[in-house]
């Protein structure tokens, strides 16, 4: 009989994570880094109106709308856990998204040339948030990258843990589509996962993405962090710049019950 003990679990080489990386990178899917930053200046030409917006449901705006943050619906946000019921209103949000991760794909749905073709095209792959949505998911990565910790400060750290990111939910920074095969990679501490955040960031610029006192410090971090050179990213970007008008109708549409906004008009 063979006696099973801990020779049995190999870890992961470098050299294999490489591999993986290599492998994973020509698959990756991102949207048009110009249409993310048309997003962000929209977002930037109504930053009073959205801060009244989530101020009168005490909700703090930098958990969504940032300077230059690409969120595209401010104060709808993914739910947690099973006690939080779809549509209804939780902690830091106006309301949860109401099937529970639709808003995140409408994103890259509208700005395609059909819903339909979209869904169609994109059969097998699958939607990565890149950053934490959840404080509980920020915890987690602090634990596993104490690191990650050490540089935010200690406002943001706090606030991380306690608050998460509810406005990476629908921010088109943070998502990129990847073949469900390899979707598991990009968790927990993995080089790919932190190759993927530096191309998000190289892609569409930190004040996109994360707040200032999250996106500097995480930055500069990850510069320090060696990866696999002459990586081959596809150079497809996904998404129509015409199609914009109608993502901004789509938005206003939501979130008319609370506040109309002078967008797309």
């Amino acid at each position: 009989m063979t006696h099973l003990n801990s020779l049995s679990w190999p870890k992961v080489s470098s050299a294999d994570e490489e591999a993986l990386v290599r492998l994973a990178v020509p698959y990756v899917r991102w949207l048009n880094p110009a249409l993310v930053q048309a997003l962000a200046n929209e977002n930037t030409t109504q930053q009073a109106a959205w801060d009244a917006l989530l101020l009168q449901g005490g909700i703090q705006p930098d958990l969504y709308v940032w300077p230059g943050s690409a969120c595209v619906f401010p104060g709808i946000r993914r739910k947690v856990g099973r006690y939080e019921e779809l549509g209804g209103v939780g902690a830091h949000s106006l309301q949860l998204d109401r099937s529970g991760n639709h808003l995140a794909h409408r994103v890259w749905e509208r700005l395609g040339a059909t819903q339909a073709g979209f869904k169609t095209e994109r059969a097998g792959y699958e939607l990565v948030h890149l950053f934490p949505l959840q404080a509980a998911e920020w915890r987690t990565l602090f634990k596993q990258q104490p690191e990650t910790a050490a540089i935010i400060s200690l406002e943001w750290h706090t606030r991380l843990q306690a608050e998460g990111l509810p406005g990476l939910f629908s921010n088109p920074a943070n998502m990129c589509f990847l073949p469900g095969t390899m979707v598991r990679p990009t968790d927990g501490k993995s080089l790919l996962r932190h190759v993927l955040w530096k191309q998000a960031l190289h892609l569409y610029g930190a004040s996109a993405l994360l707040p200032p006192g999250v996106a500097e410090p995480l930055s500069q971090w990850l510069h320090t962090i060696p990866e696999p050179t002459n990586l081959t990213w596809s150079t497809y970007y996904h998404g129509d710049e015409s199609h914009l008008h109608k993502l901004l109708l789509d938005r206003k549409a939501h979130l008319t019950p609370y506040q109309v906004l002078p967008s797309a008009e």
